[in-house]
């Protein structure tokens, strides 16, 4: 038996010949902590001041939205924990100058998973569900100056887990789905105009779908990621509002819904989100480039979470509440600035790789990491030869044989997909991947999220 006295620690050591791997325990002020180290290169974490935490919400939800009025962020709808929940209908602001929040008029239709933007500074809540899960067609716009709500027109098709953008003073409500009871994806594009108050049908969306995000570049729109039931998918595709037309864009490395989405100097970044309610949130960002049309990794939010939203004020992304649960989903109220302009890390997508031979041997970080229940790994031989690449769970016991052969120089990706053929999925958690080419021998981790 070991005694543990308050600031002691000790370090135990165990493995195989492939894997050394030490625990250090440390009591401090009568807590236990324990830490493994891997000697191995570690996932990214959130890094100076790329992510900094702000000051709380004061009300805790998720499945909310948030606009930009003036430089001031608006929180609106949403839950304290479950769909079913009592909505809230408190709407909040948050001034990034002065890190502080406000409470403002309550909106009048309490609902989650709605959605919301802005048009001649006017701020339209339009859609989503109530207590008894079932889609609404309301339509409710708040004027920040006079701090008032106002009903109008309603939607003709009542929906939730919509998205809604605005191009030119018009407002496109994409997909969503009538129920949450059935979370079947639809495929519905209607457009609004507010200076009329009247509601058009346009082009339907090719892959009808639900918990999607829309933002706006130079005039188009993209719909990215939700589900047409569940799980979720990488799906992107962009409209033109000029011409009621649909083009596919690359898919987003990392399937998901119930994310949030901002964009910073034409470039668009997707947020946590998960890719059902029943798996956990994702820490994941990437940003997109509407221009070359590929999709980065970038520096992952310091905790995971969904059904959360984001809004840019001068340059910087604010991620706002959400929850990093999955059911019964209790709410969060932190609040996180990204700065994009700081933010160094660049993992090209798996759309982007070299036609040039390598300069030496590389294996690069698993992409999306953490994933579900796909991932990619991409490798470099600078010569010809044999490569063996295998994954392992934590304790050194090997899981399967992605490559065996002898290759020719050049980059490479294998996927590691985490169920088997029969559809056998082995347990969420950390694993281990080994490459051994020629000369060339490395480890490297990754987290399988269930």
């Amino acid at each position: 038996m070991i005694i543990l006295n308050r600031n002691i620690k000790f370090k135990m050591t165990w493995g195989t010949n492939l894997f050394q791997q030490k625990l250090e325990f440390t009591m401090l002020s009568g807590v236990l902590v324990v830490i493994c180290l891997l000697g191995m290169t570690s996932m990214s974490l959130a890094q100076g001041d790329v992510w900094v935490q702000k000051t709380d919400i004061p009300t805790a939800r998720l499945l909310h939205c948030s606009s930009v009025v003036d430089g001031l962020i608006y929180v609106i709808g949403g839950c304290t924990s479950e769909p079913n929940a009592q909505p809230v209908l408190t709407l909040e602001a948050y001034d990034p100058v002065t890190d502080s929040w406000s409470q403002k008029t309550d909106m009048i239709t309490g609902r989650v998973v709605l959605s919301t933007c802005v048009v001649d500074g006017k701020i339209y809540a339009i859609g989503g569900v109530g207590i008894n899960l079932v889609g609404l067609t309301a339509v409710e716009m708040y004027d920040p100056d006079i701090d008032t709500w106002t009903a109008k027109a309603n939607m003709p098709t009542s929906r939730g887990a919509l998205s809604i953008s605005a191009v030119n003073g018009k407002i496109y409500a994409i997909g969503g789905t009538r129920t949450l009871n059935n979370m079947v994806g639809l495929s519905t594009v209607e457009m609004y105009d507010p200076v009329t108050d009247t509601w058009i049908t346009k082009a339907d969306m090719p892959t009808p779908r639900l918990g999607l995000c829309t933002e706006v570049v130079d005039g188009k729109i993209y719909a990215i990621g939700g589900s047409t039931g569940s799980p979720a998918g990488p799906i992107v595709e962009m409209y033109d509002p000029a011409t009621d037309t649909w083009t596919k864009k690359a898919d987003m490395p990392t399937a998901r819904r119930n994310f949030a989405m901002s964009v910073v100097e034409g470039k668009i970044y997707a947020i946590g989100g998960w890719v059902k309610s029943t798996l956990y949130a994702f820490w994941t960002v990437e940003q997109y480039d509407p221009i070359t049309d590929k999709w980065t990794s970038k520096t992952d939010l310091p905790n995971a979470r969904s059904c959360l939203s984001a809004s840019t004020v001068d340059g910087k992304i604010y991620v706002i509440a959400g929850t990093n649960k999955i059911h019964p989903c209790p709410a969060l109220s932190t609040v996180y600035a990204y700065d994009a302009n700081s933010d160094t890390a660049a993992v090209t997508s798996i759309n982007d790789l070299t036609i040039q031979n390598p300069v030496s041997f590389r294996l690069d970080q698993n992409y999306p990491n953490p994933f579900n229940p796909q991932t990619r790994i991409r490798y470099e031989l600078p010569h010809a030869g044999k490569a063996v690449l295998k994954v392992y769970n934590i304790i050194g016991k090997e899981i399967c044989t992605l490559v065996d052969e002898v290759k020719p120089a050049g980059s490479f990706e294998a996927l590691w997909d985490g169920r088997d053929n029969t559809g056998y999925r082995v347990a969420s958690g950390m694993y281990l991947y080994r490459i051994d080419a020629q000369d060339f021998v490395q480890t490297k981790k990754m987290l399988l999220l269930e």
